[in-house]
C-alpha cells in the first residue's frame, strides 16, 4: 500500500507539470493576440497584414493542438495510473485478505492441535492415575497377604511352641481341662500326692477357667486372670496341711514365674507388630 501512495503522488506530480505546460501555452496564445492586435494597429499593406493574420491563425491552431494533446494525455495518464493504483490496491488487499485466511487456518491448526495435545494429556494422566491406583491396591493386597501370612505362620509357631491360650489349638479331648503349660507338668508329677491328700476327709474342688489371650491388651488383662487364678488356687489350698501346703507354695511361685514369662512374650509380640505397621507404613 506505501508503494502505490508513493507512485500516486508521483503520478499527481507529473499532472500538475503537464497543466503548468498547458497554462505556458495558454500564456503563449495570449501573448499571440496581443501581438496580432499590435499588428492590425500597425500600418502594414493588405498583404503583409494578411500574411500576419494567417501566421497567427497558424500560432493560435498549433498552440490549441498542443493544447489539447497534453490536456489528452495528461488526462490519459492520470486515468491509467488511476487505474494502476486500484489495481494495486486491490492485488494488496486480495494479498492481506488470502494471509489472514491462512493465519486463521494456521490458528485452528494450532487449536486443533492443542485440542490433540489436552486430550492425549489427559488421557495419558488417566491412565497413570488408573496404573497408580492398580499398583496401590496390588501393593496393599500383596502386604496384606504377607501380613495374614506372617500372622499365622507366627501364630503356628506359637502354638508348636505352646505359647497362646488353649482357644488358639485343638482340644484332644471335649472335657479335658486346660491350665497353665507351667503348671501342666507340676500337676502330672504331684498326681499321687494329690491322690494321697484326697485320703484325707476333705474334698477339694479344682476350679479351672479358660482367659482369652488377645496379643493387642498386653499386660493388663493377662495379668488381672494370672492374679485371679493364684487367688482361686491360694484360697483352695490354704487350710490343706502338710504336702499340699508346700505343693500350693510351688503352684503359687510357677504361677507368678509363668505370669511374667507371659507378659515378657506378650510384650514381644506387641513390639514385633508395632514394628511391622511402622515398616508397612
Amino acid at each position: 500500500m506505501q508503494e502505490a501512495f508513493e507512485q500516486s503522488e508521483k503520478n499527481g506530480l507529473e499532472l500538475i507539470q503537464a497543466l503548468e505546460q498547458v497554462e505556458k501555452k495558454r500564456l503563449e496564445f495570449e501573448q499571440a493576440e496581443e501581438k496580432k492586435l499590435e499588428l492590425i494597429q500597425e500600418a502594414l499593406t493588405p498583404e503583409q497584414t494578411k500574411k500576419k493574420i494567417l501566421e497567427l491563425i497558424q500560432a493560435i491552431e498549433q498552440v490549441k493542438k498542443e493544447s489539447l494533446e497534453l490536456i489528452q494525455e495528461a488526462h490519459e495518464q492520470a486515468e491509467k495510473k488511476r487505474l494502476e493504483l486500484i489495481k494495486a490496491a486491490h492485488e494488496q488487499a486480495e494479498k492481506s485478505r488470502l494471509e489472514i485466511i491462512q493465519a486463521h487456518k494456521q490458528a485452528e491448526k494450532g487449536l486443533e492441535l492443542i485440542q490433540e495435545v489436552h486430550e492425549q494429556a489427559e488421557k495419558k494422566g488417566l491412565e497413570l492415575i488408573q496404573e497408580v491406583h492398580e499398583q496401590a491396591e496390588k501393593k496393599e493386597l500383596e502386604l496384606k497377604q504377607e501380613a495374614l501370612e506372617q500372622a499365622e505362620k507366627k501364630r503356628l509357631e506359637l502354638m508348636q511352641l505352646k505359647k497362646l491360650g488353649p482357644e488358639f489349638s485343638e482340644k484332644p479331648h471335649p472335657k479335658a481341662i486346660y491350665t497353665s503349660r507351667a503348671l501342666s507338668s507340676l500337676i502330672s508329677k504331684f498326681s499321687i500326692d494329690f491322690s494321697s491328700i484326697n485320703s484325707v476327709s476333705v474334698k477339694q474342688e479344682y476350679i479351672t477357667k479358660e482367659y482369652e489371650l488377645d496379643i493387642n491388651k498386653v499386660q493388663s488383662s493377662s495379668t488381672q486372670n494370672i492374679n485371679s487364678s493364684v487367688q482361686v488356687s491360694n484360697f483352695q489350698h490354704q487350710n490343706v496341711s502338710g504336702p499340699s501346703g508346700l505343693l500350693n507354695n510351688l503352684i503359687s511361685t510357677v504361677i507368678t514365674n509363668s505370669s511374667r514369662k507371659r507378659n515378657i512374650e506378650e510384650l514381644e509380640i506387641e513390639t514385633q507388630k508395632s514394628k511391622k505397621n511402622r515398616e508397612r507404613y
